[in-house]
């Protein structure tokens, strides 16, 4: 899809194919009607000078977006409408490496990927691979999981772990390698695939045992961003323009989405404009050593609201906002052991999930109850995953009609603005009350005394 063309900021309107309509003002007035001061006049180092640039930028680059809305729709994705869940991009990446796949590239697009991953496939290799999604591990004990892309051809095997959100599980990565040994001795690969390219934890996979699979080329671990290079690549073998369109459009979808880049020619613009001068560049520095105090600040008014929302529910919320895995826990009922929890995987705060949590685990009937409560809950949101400490879990997204947030706090900016604006406590108090009444209903919990 074409792409505007990038002009210099301040110069005069954006130039688009729809001249015929009045062009938007640029750069657009204030609230006051007055233009925006140039940076030569704003108090020196003050950060006001940053915020007014950005503001700036922002509103122009709006302002030729919607000039160019009709001719482009620079805000059209077809990812709109693709489920960008963990299930969903591993069935496009298995897609992409599969050589009968719609796309008519045959083994192209895996041969970019086992050059990509260093890995030793001939391209007869990739011409006869087969792939499979969902595939279970039926030659260990622990048979119930399941390798979210496997593909295979004679000897050789390379398994996809895709962790674009959710944390592992106890042994998972340790697992799955395992299988792998048995069933292709002589080839095989594991790639971990997160979303910022961070490594499996230790309850994963032995710090030891990942340090020696990873000597010896049976496992890579990669982010989502290393993923473009591969994608690139892909579209400079690709002959099919839609193909080549839909491959663009996939880049697009993990700038914006892992690495918080909305517009890249947007985002060149504000880093010329910002380091031009030190009247901006000061103020730049400033904000972003303040950035993760800001960011707590906004976590812990998210915790005011939301338990000033469950208080006028009859319930608490308990905030741990500085552990390795920050979270906010509404407890129903004060001697209940069942919660309502919305938890980050680590402290970048990458993968959001939510659930219900049940503190007796180990107690005895807890097995039942954990099938119970995994039920309530898939009955209400639809499949999750189960754990030790999770009776149910999901990933929160945007395009969930459970709770719809970004998973992705890190880069997103969403997610920050609807906290200062309120709307994340609401949605995740409403999200609550779902679960209560489902438990409630279940006989999961006590029923309120006022309620017949």
């Amino acid at each position: 899809m074409p792409r505007p063309t990038p002009v210099p900021l301040w110069s005069g309107p954006p130039s688009c194919a729809c001249s015929a309509r009045p062009p938007a003002p640029w750069p657009p007035p204030s609230a006051s009607g007055r233009s925006w001061p140039s940076a030569s006049h704003w108090p020196r180092g003050a950060p006001s000078t940053l915020l007014n640039l950005v503001a700036g930028t922002r509103r122009s680059f709006d302002a030729a977006r919607r000039t160019a809305a009709q001719d482009l729709a620079p805000d059209f994705s077809p990812f709109q409408f693709v489920r960008t869940n963990e299930a969903g991009l591993s069935k496009l990446i298995g897609w992409l490496l599969d050589p009968a796949g719609s796309h008519g590239q045959g083994g192209r697009f895996l041969e970019a990927f086992v050059n990509w991953l260093g890995t030793s496939w001939t391209p007869a290799d990739c011409a006869g691979a087969s792939v499979r999604w969902e595939v279970p591990t039926h030659r260990l004990e622990a048979w119930n999981r399941r390798i979210d892309v496997l593909v295979t051809s004679g000897g050789k095997a390379i398994a996809i772990e895709n962790k674009p959100w959710a944390a592992d599980q106890p042994s998972q990565v340790a697992s799955y390698l395992q299988h792998l040994e048995a069933g292709h001795p002589q080839s095989h690969s594991l790639l971990y695939l997160s979303g910022n390219g961070s490594e499996p934890g230790e309850e994963s996979i032995a710090n030891d045992a990942q340090g020696a699979a990873r000597a010896a080329g049976r496992l890579y671990i990669k982010g989502y961003a290393d993923l473009l290079s591969w994608l690139r690549d892909c579209r400079g073998r690709c002959r099919a323009e839609r193909v080549r369109n839909f491959l663009d459009e996939f880049c697009h979808f993990i700038e914006k989405q892992f690495l918080g880049v909305r517009d890249v020619t947007e985002r060149t613009e504000l880093i010329e404009q910002i380091s031009g001068s030190p009247e901006t560049l000061r103020p730049a520095l400033m904000l972003i050593h303040a950035g993760d105090a800001l960011k707590m600040h906004l976590l812990r008014q998210l915790h005011q609201q939301l338990d000033q929302k469950a208080r006028a529910n009859g319930w608490t919320c308990a905030a741990y906002l500085e552990k390795s895995w920050p979270r906010y826990e509404i407890r129903y009922v004060p001697d209940a052991d069942i919660r309502f929890v919305l938890e980050a995987s680590s402290l970048r705060l990458e993968d959001v999930y939510f659930g219900v949590k049940y503190d007796r685990r180990n107690a005895v009937g807890a097995p039942a109850l954990y099938t119970k409560l995994s039920g309530v809950m898939t009955g209400l949101f639809g499949k999750g995953r189960q754990n030790e400490a999770w009776p149910w879990q999901a990933a929160v997204s945007e395009d969930s009609g459970s709770l719809p947030v970004a998973t992705n706090w890190r880069t997103g900016e969403r997610p920050w603005l609807m906290i200062q604006s309120g709307q994340l406590a609401e949605t995740v108090i409403a999200a609550a009350q779902k679960v209560h009444g489902a438990l409630i209903s279940a006989q999961l919990l006590p029923a309120p005394a006022d309620q017949p």
